[in-house]
C-alpha cells in the first residue's frame, strides 16, 4: 500500500489541536510548586496510512505527545480529535469503542508485558477485553496473528522474561495490532534494543503499514530510523513543534536551526565527506521557566532581537511545511508563508 499523499485527503485521521499539558511539581515534602510545561501549544496531524515522524531531545514532550493522543492522559488546554470528533473528557463507556481504534507500544517492551502471563495469552486478552469472538476464535485469531508478526510458536506459551527483547517487542505489537486499530502510537519502539532488533522492529512496523493500512506516530530519538521509516517528520523542541515537514525535504534542507543542528549531529558514513558544522550550545531551559520569545534563542547562533522578545508561530507554505522561526520564515520571501 503507498500512503496517500496529503494534499488528497480531505481531514486528518487524529490531530491535536494547540494543546498543552502542564505538571504540577512540589520541591521538598514543604517546598515551593512549580509547573512543568511539558507540551505548551501542539497542533500534530495524522493522517490515514502514512507513518509521522516524531523527534527531538529528551524532555521536550515526544512521549506525552504519545499520551494524549491514546487518551492516556488529557490536555491542560487544547483538544485531541479523531475523525474530527473530540475524545478529551470522554466517559469510560464512551472511550471503550474507541480505544480498538487508536493502540499505543509502549518504550519498554518487556515492562509493558505482564510476567506472569504467557505471551499468546497476553495477545488473546485483547480480545477477551473486548469481548470479540467465541474462545477458540480468539485462540485462532491470537496464533495468526503472532505468526504474522514473525513470533515461533515454540514461543507462544513462554514468559516475557524468557524471550528476547525483539520477540517481546513483537507480543507488545500483535498485543495493539490484533484489535485492528486505524492509529498506532509507538513510543520509542527502539530505544533499548540493539541494532538487529531495531532494524527488526522497523521493518515490521513497515510491514504492517502496507499490510494494513494503519496510520503509525513513530516517536523516536533515532535519525537514521526516522528517515528510513516516517513519510513526515515534526521536530519538536522543550514542549513546542518547530518544524514539520515531508521527510525528503526535512532532511535534504532544514529550515529551523534546532532542526540543522539535530541533523549535523548524525554522523557521516562516508568520512570524505565533509561534516556539518551546526552546533548547539549549552543545555534546554528548564521546562518550568521556558525563555521568553521563541524557546530556542538562548542556544541559537542566528538569534536576533525579535527572537528573544517575540514567540514565533508555526506557519505552513503552500506545500504544507511548517516552520516556527522568526528567520526562517522571512528567508522564505513574502508571501510564501
Amino acid at each position: 500500500m503507498i500512503p496517500p499523499s496529503m494534499e488528497s485527503q480531505s481531514a486528518p485521521l487524529l490531530e491535536t489541536r494547540d494543546s498543552a499539558r502542564y505538571y504540577r511539581i512540589r520541591h521538598g515534602l514543604l517546598g515551593a510548586v512549580s509547573t512543568v510545561r511539558a507540551l505548551d501549544g501542539v497542533s500534530i496531524e495524522l493522517f490515514a496510512g502514512e507513518v509521522l515522524g516524531v523527534v527531538g531531545e529528551s524532555g521536550c514532550g515526544k512521549s506525552t505527545l504519545g499520551r494524549l493522543l491514546v487518551n492516556m492522559e488529557a490536555p491542560t488546554r487544547g483538544e485531541v480529535r479523531y475523525r474530527g470528533q473530540p475524545i478529551t473528557g470522554l466517559s469510560r463507556r464512551a472511550w471503550r469503542p474507541l480505544r480498538r481504534r487508536i493502540q499505543i507500544a509502549f518504550q519498554d517492551s518487556r515492562r509493558s508485558l505482564d510476567p506472569r502471563v504467557r505471551a499468546l495469552d497476553q495477545v488473546r486478552e485483547a480480545l477477551e477485553i473486548h469481548a470479540i469472538g467465541t474462545p477458540s476464535e480468539r485462540q485462532e485469531r491470537a496464533e495468526a496473528t503472532l505468526t504474522v508478526l514473525g513470533l515461533e510458536a515454540h514461543l507462544w506459551r513462554r514468559f516475557p522474561h524468557e524471550l528476547s527483547g525483539g520477540q517481546c517487542q513483537r507480543v507488545v505489537l500483535a498485543r495493539a495490532m490484533i484489535l485492528e486499530p486505524e492509529v498506532l502510537v509507538c513510543d520509542e519502539p527502539t530505544s533499548a534494543a540493539d541494532v538487529s532488533v531495531q532494524a527488526q522492529v522497523v521493518n515490521l512496523l513497515r510491514e504492517l503499514r502496507d499490510r494494513t493500512g494503519v496510520a503509525i506516530l513513530f516517536v523516536s530519538h533515532n535519525l537514521g530510523l526516522v528517515k528510513y521509516l516516517c513519510d513526515r517528520v515534526a521536530v519538536m523542541y522543550l514542549g513546542e513543534v518547530v518544524e514539520i515537514a515531508e521527510r525528503d525535504a526535512l532532511f535534504a534542507g532544514p529550515r529551523h536551526p534546532y532542526t540543522q543542528a539535530l541533523l549535523s549531529a548524525v554522523p557521516i558514513p562516508r568520512p570524505r565527506l565533509e561534516p556539518r558544522d551546526v552546533v548547539i550550545a549549552g543545555e534546554p531551559p528548564s521546562p518550568t521557566a521556558p525563555p521568553s520569545g521563541c524557546r530556542f534563542h538562548p542556544r541559537c547562533p542566528r538569534a536576533e532581537a525579535v527572537c528573544r522578545s517575540r514567540r514565533p508561530l508555526l506557519k505552513a507554505d503552500v506545500s504544507r511545511r511548517a516552520v516556527a522561526c522568526h528567520l526562517a520564515q522571512a528567508d522564505a520571501g513574502p508571501g510564501s508563508l
